[in-house]
């Protein structure tokens, strides 16, 4: 089942209450939520190898409690990625031959429209909670398709930028991630 061939099975009654249960902050926002939900019956779905998948995960150190996501799978192992020797693992640690994870906070509207989910997902959570979740994602970075484009375009932007970026340019302007994530611990700490 496709997430096309979900939405036309749902009322927007069920949606609308999916999303005040799941996403309670959100409230304010049923009404542009609901444009969305009427503008994805409108379009026209495009193929997709990617599957949606909503899973129950806890980031150690920032969350008290186990929360669902929506992620993105479409057969890729951890060991095919590109960047995967520089990730630290053997190419047959249990790491390496997991199916790697995606976010689809940025996808077209249309290719979202054209996966399937995955059937676990069919199997634990009703339709109107996985529809409200994929809402909730796919407006993750704004309301309008556009919205979304644009953020896509300014992130490749940013990219190609750096990939034309000489090593001198990098080490002047760039902050490597260790010290990052050092700086977001002693957030942490100081907050606690």
């Amino acid at each position: 089942m496709t997430l096309n061939d979900l939405i036309r099975t749902i009322d927007w009654v069920d949606v609308k209450a999916a999303l005040s249960w799941l996403f309670p902050d959100d409230r304010k926002s049923l009404a542009d939520f609901r444009r969305v939900f009427l503008q994805l019956l409108l379009m026209t779905p495009s193929s997709s190898r990617m599957r949606i998948s909503i899973r129950t995960t806890f980031r150690e150190g920032l969350d008290d409690t186990p929360f669902q996501e929506i992620i993105g799978r479409n057969s890729t192992l951890n060991r095919d990625l590109d960047d995967f020797e520089y990730l630290g693992q053997l190419p047959d640690s249990p790491f390496a031959l997991e199916e790697t994870v995606f976010s689809l906070a940025l996808e077209p509207w249309d290719s979202w429209l054209g996966m399937h989910i995955d059937a676990d997902t069919i199997r634990q959570f009703p339709p109107s909670h996985i529809l409200a979740h994929c809402l909730s994602e796919m407006t993750f970075h704004g309301f309008t398709h556009q919205e979304i484009h644009d953020i896509r375009e300014d992130l490749k932007k940013r990219v190609a930028e750096l990939d034309t970026m000489s090593e001198e340019d990098k080490k002047q302007k760039l902050i490597p991630s260790e010290q990052v994530f050092e700086r977001l611990r002693s957030k942490l700490r100081e907050d606690l």
